[in-house]
């Protein structure tokens, strides 16, 4: 803490261009410092042949959105966990002599006179706000009849989900989630469905000039009335910003407006989101994250493991009836708890049967996974359809919840690999589980020869589905060899798809590791960066 450092990440050349962000992630601290607002976006921008031109020029609308729950973050501050701020702090802040300016409240005198606010908001919430790139409800300019790429990056203190919309004048299509291309896109939708860390790329363009125009989200998707209200609660439901939409007759310079010429294209896909809806699964797993999931009635699929009722004798932070993640894997009685709680090895396709996806989101670190069934939704079915590619996922409710089957081609790196529920609270307190990544590094399934890049040279272009050509661009797309198939020496591997250069300047106290590579960046940080699984 106090501390700088500067982190130098290269960006592979088989990574495709994207949304992506950065936080700290120390277990049993995530929720403080990620929710309470140590984070930013990181953004690799497209390649020519990526996208069609007249997209890939297009003006950028940039939007962090953060709910900001003080009632919660004060709690974490205080005794959330083991890991909370304040006991380490009076434990163990250099010099001794500051110790008394540990505090027990998140503000420094408390937003009250000292006291801690624990006021009830209009829609029922503690103490809490919303901020749009650190600003409650701002006002942003757009131009009439232009097209902008809005990036938006969603992330709450509390499991609140959020559903943006924008002004019934504006013209919408979604473009990309969580950094990735749908396989054909873009697609008209009403809104977004996001809960914590997802990311959603749309494109808007305003039609008719006027002042404050909301930027809204919405809350059609509903809560889990129909089982425990309280697990699943309703979208924010409010205002986030405005749009002053001008009248402009000179186009924007520099900046590309392709007016009613949207066309719907099929990117080339890099090896680790390669379309696997067609291809046969090596291993399959089940998700059960909590130990209070829908049972009975709401349930649509028996649960694949027989449970005690929650939560006398089974943990609310249940994983797969292996209880709670302990950061150690110990005991009790400091005895070694298990070492792994899955295994894979890359090259293989995994199949993941998702229990719970209504309730709880799951985030794996490093692979990406693909939709290959989804339940019945009351919402949103324009937002979520089979194919599509999530590192964070929470679908919307029907009468029944249904499970989710997700799959994913493991590539690497090789190693320790964290799955997680994506609501901090619940991961600091370990609804999470662990796995090991074996085999050889950038090594992808061969049932993808041919059908994805892992380099520049073999990178190909998109494919123009609107307005076909006579050949398919991706017919160039040449099949990679497998580093068990090739003459290549021992230990080698593919052209890897993930960065091979990390450099830390400084001498950071915590351990760090590098998580799945996003961007090249310079993160300027103060605060504790902890090891990324």
């Amino acid at each position: 803490p106090g501390q700088n450092y500067t982190y130098n990440i290269r960006i592979p050349e088989g990574h495709s261009g994207g949304t992506y962000w950065y936080h700290p992630h120390f277990t049993g601290s995530s929720s403080l410092q990620a929710g309470g607002g140590a984070l930013g976006m990181l953004i690799i921008e497209d390649l020519e042949g990526d996208l069609p031109d007249n997209l890939l020029n297009l003006p950028d609308l940039d939007l962090r959105i953060q709910f900001l729950n003080f009632t919660y973050l004060q709690q974490d501050y205080v005794n959330g966990t083991a890991r909370s701020y304040l006991p380490l702090c009076q434990q163990f802040c250099l010099p001794v002599e500051n110790r008394s300016m540990c505090t027990e409240y998140f503000f420094e005198e408390g937003p009250l006179q000292g006291k801690y606010n624990t006021t009830i908001s209009p829609d029922g919430l503690e103490y809490e706000t919303t901020l749009v790139n650190g600003v409650e409800q701002p006002t942003m300019q757009l131009t009439k009849n232009q097209w902008y790429r809005v990036r938006i990056l969603y992330v709450p203190t509390r499991f609140r989900t959020l559903e943006p919309a924008f002004p019934d004048t504006c013209d919408v299509q979604l473009l990309a989630k969580d950094g990735l291309y749908m396989l054909e896109t873009p697609r008209k939708v009403k809104s977004g469905f996001m809960t914590s860390g997802n990311r959603a790329d749309f494109l808007i363009r305003c039609t008719e000039v006027g002042e404050s125009q909301e930027f809204r989200s919405l809350s059609e998707a509903r809560n889990s009335s129909n089982w425990i209200a309280s697990q699943k609660r309703p979208s924010l439901n409010r205002v986030l910003g405005y749009f002053d939409v001008i009248d402009e007759t000179t186009p924007l310079e520099g900046f590309s407006n392709p007016g009613d010429e949207i066309t719907v294209i099929r990117p080339a896909r890099p090896c680790y989101a390669a379309d696997m809806t067609n291809a046969n699964s090596d291993a399959s797993e089940y998700l059960l994250l909590s130990g209070l999931l829908p049972n009975g009635a709401p349930l649509a699929d028996d649960l694949p493991i027989d449970r005690p009722a929650c939560c006398a004798n089974t943990s609310y932070y249940d994983v797969n009836g292996l209880g709670p993640y302990n950061p150690n894997h110990r005991g009790v009685d400091g005895t070694p708890d298990r070492e792994f709680d899955f295994v894979w090895e890359t090259g293989q396709i995994v199949d993941i049967d998702f229990y719970g996806a209504q309730i709880h989101p799951i985030h794996y670190h490093i692979n990406k996974f693909q939709l290959i069934e989804v339940p019945e939704m009351d919402s949103h079915s324009d937002y979520f359809q089979i194919g599509d590619f999530h590192d964070v996922l929470q679908l919307t409710i029907a009468d029944f919840y249904g499970k989710t089957k997700l799959r994913m081609g493991v590539g690497g790196p090789v190693g320790q690999m964290l799955g997680h529920c994506h609501f901090y609270r619940h991961t600091d307190r370990g609804m999470a589980y662990l796995g090991n990544i074996t085999g050889v590094e950038g090594f992808y399934s061969p049932q993808l020869s041919g059908t994805c890049y892992v380099g520049k040279e073999d990178r190909g272009s998109f494919e123009d589905v609107t307005n076909p050509p006579a050949t398919n661009p991706s017919d160039s797309m040449a099949p990679f060899m497998s580093p068990k198939e090739s003459s290549m020496p021992s230990g080698s591997s593919l052209p890897s798809l993930l960065p091979t250069e990390l450099t830390p300047t400084g001498n950071p106290t915590a351990s760090d590791s590098a998580a799945f590579g996003i961007a090249t960046a310079l993160l300027f940080m103060v605060l504790s960066f902890a090891p990324l699984f």
